[in-house]
């Protein structure tokens, strides 16, 4: 039973802190197909103005580090950043950022 519980957190850890994010530059009607290994928490999505294009990727400049998730705009273009598996799809937070505090819930109670 304790090896059962060691795997579980040892999952839920490697879950939370290594996940996909979707990854490339796309037309702003076309959804994104790759994806990109993210050792980091966030995953971003920038729509900058006035282009007609949407990037995708990890957050290798930190900068969701400092903010909630949720999208920003400004004048160069919207923001967004999630945590969670291919959250970055949309520009909703995602709310897989829940199954880890789940598991370990039922893990230990």
């Amino acid at each position: 039973m304790l090896l059962f519980q060691t795997i579980t957190i040892t999952a839920t850890i490697t879950f939370t802190y290594a996940h996909r994010c979707y990854d490339g530059q796309y037309q702003r009607d076309n959804k994104p197909i790759l994806t990109i290994e993210c050792g980091g928490r966030h995953c971003t999505k920038i729509q900058p103005h006035p282009f007609d294009q949407d990037f995708y990727g990890c957050d290798l400049t930190e900068l969701c580090r400092k903010k909630d998730d949720g999208c920003s705009e400004d004048s160069l273009g919207t923001t967004c950043c999630c945590q969670g598996e291919l959250c970055n799809i949309s520009t909703q937070p995602s709310c897989l950022i829940v199954l880890p505090i789940l598991a370990l819930y039922k893990v230990f109670m």
